[in-house]
């Protein structure tokens, strides 16, 4: 498994200087702009240089995240951006914007594009799209099943990145619109407000709970990595640049002990005390999709303690004392549960009092409360201590009357250079101790001295010009192991890179399932089946032709589709008795352009003209702008109102909060409601598989354009 990339989260330069100590073979950031974290910390155009050579010297990759939705105003800072990361030569670009991949790779020649899993990308068809338009790598939505993984290696040269630990997004990677629909703060842009962990009041049958139904529980895939291996991943991707320095060790550590095949049951004590919500999810949807969500929990718990053994006053504070076999230590944060109630407190003094471990706190626990540690301050400290030195060998020569000289061995890596012309020195010759104390003077460097040759002649040479032969090759060293990065770097080409109005045919059009009464006008008609089939398709269709419609029935595609499920829909279309078009909303979709007539549904996220453009020039007959995107200069199709969905699922949310799996299916009807009194309820539609979709319960609009699209499914 050491031939797997371990690919880590930085979000400032601790949380960098520590994925790459502890062994990270690759690290993503992003700077303050364009990236999907901008909440973090980030990086700067002012320090990236340099954290691209410091990440070099340690044969560290890097891949920078620009994986937002680029407006158009924004698209000159965007390119002038580029410019600068490709001339501080970083390796890679997590894109999620399609129009400006489509661009990236016009402007900028040897570029290398990585699909980010905003993009949703998950079977062949999809990664077939994007490899024929020049990406590098896919990072899989998570989604992604294990046989989907095996054709997208065995069908494409494609690397496959995918996510093993961390943080799980409910929604389907690039399809969720809640944070931005209510709290005007799109994920797609960075800002996501996080919805999906707030506590929701959940009506099914007739029953009602309280939970964390939209919150997942974290993913630790630590265990099945040779599996990943053999289904074809490449690379394997933390979560993680919103957390912490000390999450970022413990998890690159402990990821980098497993790669190598030393991991012990003790690290696996180390991931889940440096961050987990309750217990891992060790399957997320490799094998099924039904242990997906956390009702419990949606914070951080840690190592579990003991329980509460008693509370009672002392001054003006409480003693509380906890029942508990493992040391708790001054600068600890615990966490107290009891049925529904939390309290958190830092601790100050600790004493013992038979055999119980007692803390003090003006926040008073309940007795019987679980106790829980999330933070170890002891341990997230020493797991900062870790500092790593790159080892250099040095041979050192100072011979009469020959220049001196210094040869500097790192790995394959070897450079030498030379001094003075020596002349003999009776009353005071070097000694090897003294050479040894000049060259171990390496701090401000990346290296340590691991062996040092020394063949010299009785001649005297001062420590200044000791240093400065040092100097100089640990100079041209770093400079050798940069350079081997610099093969076949992207140069930046003069292609103009606005965005020209292409004509596209405009449409009023009515997105609608087989259950509606018939309504339309002069609308174009889009059917998004409840059950994907020939028979619900052609009926529908038969119905419509009764009616009096006499234009072209477009065919919503699902957002997610495995393997089977896209050569099932394939089946279906080619089966069709009339003529017929397609709305893509997912990248496998336009595998379909130039085949049967194709719009750009809203899903693709089409944001700005580049956008736009790009898949007009590919084939698309029209898009149906994104939710989230102003007005665009074109014959665009916006939507003007309805209950579209803001997230699709594709675990069963019945069985999360019904407890009951498909042979004794619960499924009926679903809603969710949140503290403040938004609603929403779940809509399901099945292939051969069954998907799930958030519908808002009160309806909204955006923006209009000339034409526009009106949702009237139920």
């Amino acid at each position: 498994m050491k031939n797997l990339e371990l690919l880590a989260p930085c979000g400032d330069l601790d949380s960098f200087y520590q994925a790459i100590y502890n062994g990270a073979d690759a690290v993503y950031l992003g700077l303050q702009n364009f990236n999907a974290r901008i909440k973090a910390d980030n990086f700067t155009t002012e320090n990236i240089k340099s954290i691209v050579r410091f990440s070099h010297l340690y044969g560290v990759r890097v891949y920078i995240t620009v994986n937002t939705l680029i407006s158009d105003e924004n698209l000159g800072d965007f390119f002038d951006m580029i410019d600068l990361l490709i001339d501080a030569k970083v390796d890679a670009f997590i894109v999620q914007d399609f129009g400006v991949a489509y661009n990236l790779l016009k402007r900028y020649k040897n570029i290398v594009l990585h699909a980010s899993t905003q993009m949703g990308i998950h079977n062949l068809a999809g990664a077939k799209v994007l490899e024929k338009l020049g990406f590098k790598r896919v990072v899989l939505s998570r989604e992604t099943k294990p046989q989907d993984i095996i054709d997208i290696k065995k069908n494409t040269n494609l690397e496959i990145e995918y996510f093993v630990h961390g943080a799980l997004c409910v929604a389907f990677s690039g399809n969720c619109y809640l944070s931005a629909m209510k709290n005007k703060n799109s994920g797609n842009l960075g800002k996501c407000y996080q919805l999906c962990r707030l506590k929701y009041k959940v009506k099914s049958n007739n029953n009602e709970m309280d939970g964390y139904y939209l919150s997942p529980s974290d993913l630790c895939l630590i265990e099945r990595l040779d599996e990943l291996k053999k289904l074809g991943v490449d690379s394997i991707k933390i979560e993680g640049r919103l957390k912490r320095p000390s999450y970022v060790a413990g998890v690159v550590k402990t990821y980098r002990k497993a790669l190598n095949g030393n991991l012990e049951n003790k690290d696996l004590l180390t991931l889940l005390k440096i961050f987990s919500r309750g217990e891992f999810n060790k399957n997320a949807y490799l094998n099924g999709n039904d242990k997906i969500i956390n009702e419990k929990t949606q914070n951080h718990l840690g190592e579990y303690l003991g329980k509460v053994a008693y509370v009672k006053p002392f001054k003006d504070i409480f003693e509380i004392a906890i029942d508990t076999k493992l040391t708790i230590n001054k600068n600890d944060g615990l966490k107290f549960i009891f049925k529904d109630k939390e309290v958190s407190l830092g601790v100050g003094n600790v004493d013992k009092k038979g055999g119980l471990t007692i803390v003090y706190s003006v926040r008073k626990p309940l007795e019987n409360s679980l106790v829980y540690r999330p933070l170890d301050y002891e341990f997230e400290k020493e797991l900062l201590e870790n500092k790593k030195y790159l080892p250099v060998d040095f041979y050192f020569t100072a011979k009469e009357n020959e220049k001196a000289s210094l040869t500097a061995t790192y790995g394959t890596f070897k450079v030498t250079v030379f001094g003075d012309i020596l002349e003999p020195s009776i009353n005071k010759p070097l000694l090897k101790e003294d050479a040894v104390k000049s060259f171990s003077k390496l701090k401000e460097s990346v290296f340590y001295l691991n062996n040092f040759s020394f063949d010299a002649d009785k001649v005297f040479i001062p420590s200044s010009k000791l240093n400065e032969l040092r100097r100089t090759a640990v100079s041209l060293l770093e400079d050798e192991i940069i350079n081997s990065y610099n093969q076949n770097l992207p140069t930046i080409s003069k292609v103009d890179i606005s965005a020209e109005k292409i004509d596209c045919e405009p449409k009023n059009l009515l997105l609608v399932n087989e259950e509606i009464d018939f309504y339309f006008n002069d609308e174009t008609v889009i059917l998004s089946p409840l059950t994907y089939s020939k028979t619900v398709i052609e009926d529908f269709y038969a119905k419509l032709k009764n009616n009096g419609y006499d234009k072209t029935l477009y065919i919503n595609l699902p957002i997610f589709a495995t393997k089977e499920e896209v050569e099932y829909i394939d089946d279906i279309l080619s089966s069709l008795s009339f003529k017929f078009g397609v709305v893509a909303e997912n990248y496998w979709g336009l595998k379909y352009l130039n085949i049967y007539p194709t719009i750009i549904g809203y899903n693709l996220n089409v944001y700005n003209n580049l956008t736009a453009n790009a898949h007009l020039s590919l084939g698309a007959e029209n898009v149906i702008i994104s939710m989230e995107s102003e007005k665009l200069n074109g014959d665009y199709i916006g939507i003007k109102t309805g209950n579209l969905p803001l997230m699709t699922f594709c675990h069963c949310p019945s069985i999360a909060v019904n407890k009951k799996g498909c042979k004794t299916c619960a499924f009926g009807s679903l809603e969710y409601t949140d503290e403040k009194n938004n609603s929403y309820f779940i809509r399901r539609y099945k292939i051969l598989n069954c998907y799930f979709e958030l519908i808002p319960k009160e309806e909204f609009s955006t923006p209009k354009l000339n034409k526009n699209l009106i949702d009237l499914r139920k």
